[in-house]
């Protein structure tokens, strides 16, 4: 990713903020207005500082969490600022209080006093980025025959690239008409905060032929494009389970300001998850090998064993596979690893891995390791990639009977492409070790097995999360057989039981009694009558 031009961005927006922040709080305090009125004023003038553009009524509602039970109050408010002056709303829209549901939305726009006093000019221009919004959303009203629309974007393109450099990289490798297309499109929905647009939507905004429609959603669909080869465009799949397109997050906070971000992380390829110090038990030959693990991924030893690995030509990466029975804290461990070594952790997600299109898969495989590069690059201490429940990537490679298994064996190639030379820290847990393809086998540096505790770490593991126990319940608990995920599972439950029916250490003992002798199926969790 082009760090320097995100870093120029995100500098920007910054500066940006702060002037206008600082600009902002002196004017308002200069006015004899409420509170309210400053709230609201404040919100119009962030609009248009931040974009040159008008906001309508249901963004600002949005934005001033107004419930519906304060609308009339927060219309008086907005008629309050109108009449001294510091709004208008243009004649033709109706502000009644009933109309607001129906998408009738008065337009608001600074007067000319305030352009006077807070921009310090009477008239601001409209910039080379006002005219390319304004020009997108009016193609997309349908005021502009389609033989128009690209010969007129690439100049608007070329006037705001120009003008505002930030926007360089959203269309740096936008080569193609429907790539700057994608782009513009993308940058209209997040200043709107309408969320990704859907290819179908697409494809009927640039032409209104059929045939042309389909042409375009195939090429969609197809994502074979350098902006997503290079992450400025990610795809998801809306509420209907049809595809769309938009910008990560990352860069949606550098270009616009974190004040756009919404909620897309779910469908990046990796996700960053939370660390914890949790206290953790395993048995006496298992903690020595946990001990290695740990002491060897501490910064200062890290630095010491890449270097020599880098002396000897081999790739600087650490990788690992923890394998075993669920629920005997092979993902946990890998929480605390980080958390002791300061180090953010990022999960794989695998639901977005398999795409539904021939080639999705591949490159979303890909995409993983791509985007794990440029974190390393940023991060001072080297991030850890997991492959949480790894089973389905890294399985035995199977027949290519169908063009599925074809797709699956491509996508298990390029993993195993990328592992032969990865660089930093992957970890990998899995619970049927027996199903590892013995090519994956050999590109772990370290193969750690997790059995369920014995009685003794079981007894540590109650004592540790169930301090109120007395010694000899303690004892009677620590002879069940099961692993410390399911202590902690039965510790929940107790606690719940204990709140709402004021259940004992004995009713706990039964409940887990009756569950392993699959006496108590059917009420799970449950004490018995």
């Amino acid at each position: 990713m082009d760090e320097e031009l995100l870093k120029i961005a995100g500098n920007q927006i910054e500066n940006e903020n702060l002037i206008f922040l600082k600009k902002a709080n002196q004017f308002l305090n200069e006015l004899k207005i409420s509170q309210s009125e400053s709230d609201l004023l404040l919100e119009v003038l962030k609009e248009y500082f931040q974009t040159r553009t008008v906001i309508n009524t249901l963004t600002l509602v949005a934005k001033l969490n107004i419930k519906p039970q304060q609308y009339k109050k927060w219309f008086n408010t907005l008629q309050k600022l109108k009449v001294k002056k510091f709004i208008y709303i243009p004649d033709g829209y109706n502000t009644e209080i009933d109309k607001v549901h129906l998408n009738i939305l008065p337009e608001l726009h600074l007067i000319e006093k305030i352009s006077e006093t807070f921009l310090s000019s009477p008239l601001v221009p409209e910039t080379a980025f006002e005219k390319f919004t304004n020009f997108i959303q009016n193609y997309t009203m349908g005021f502009f025959e389609e033989d128009y629309f690209f010969p007129e974007l690439k100049e608007h393109i070329k006037d705001v690239v120009h003008e505002e450099p930030k926007y360089k990289l959203l269309f740096k490798y936008a080569k193609t008409d429907l790539e700057k297309a994608m782009v513009s499109f993308s940058i209209i929905s997040t200043l709107n905060k309408n969320g990704f647009m859907d290819i179908f939507t697409c494809s009927e905004v640039l032409y209104s032929s059929y045939e042309k429609t389909m042409e375009v959603a195939n090429k969609l669909l197809n994502k074979d494009m350098d902006i997503v080869k290079h992450k400025i465009i990610i795809y998801k799949k809306n509420e209907e389970n049809i595809e769309s397109f938009g910008f990560p997050s990352h860069i949606i906070e550098k270009i616009f300001g974190p004040a756009y971000v919404l909620n897309n992380d779910e469908y990046e390829t990796i996700k960053k998850e939370k660390t914890r110090d949790k206290e953790l038990f395993f048995n006496n030959k298992m903690q020595k090998n946990v001990d290695i693990i740990r002491k060897s991924l501490k910064e200062e030893n890290l630095k010491k064993i890449l270097k020599e690995f880098k002396d000897i030509n081999v790739n600087e990466g650490i990788t690992m596979m923890f394998y075993g029975d669920p629920g005997t804290g092979k993902t946990e461990l890998v929480k605390k690893i980080a958390y002791e070594t300061n180090r953010d952790l990022y999960i794989v997600n695998i639901e977005a891995i398999r795409g539904k299109y021939v080639g999705d898969s591949e490159r979303n495989a890909a995409l993983i390791f791509e985007e794990y590069k440029d974190l390393l690059k940023k991060s001072v201490n080297a991030p850890i990639l997991l492959f949480n429940e790894a089973d389905a990537i890294f399985n035995t490679r199977g027949k290519t009977e169908s063009s599925a298994d074809q797709a699956n064996n491509s996508m298990q190639n390029i993993f195993l492409e990328h592992l032969e030379n990865f660089e930093g820290i992957l970890i990998a847990t899995t619970n049927l070790v027996e199903n590892l393809d013995n090519a994956f086998d050999r590109r772990f540096l370290y193969k750690l097995k997790f059995e369920k505790p014995i009685k003794e770490i079981r007894m540590k593991i109650w004592k540790e999360n169930l301090n109120e126990l007395s010694k000899e319940m303690l004892e009677k608990l620590s002879k069940f057989d099961i692993s410390g995920g399911d202590i902690i599972k039965y510790i929940k439950r107790y606690i719940i039981l204990k709140t709402t029916q004021k259940a004992s250490e004995n009713d706990l003992y039964e409940l887990i009694k009756n569950e392993l002798n699959n006496k108590d199926k059917n009420s799970i969790g449950f004490l018995k009558d």
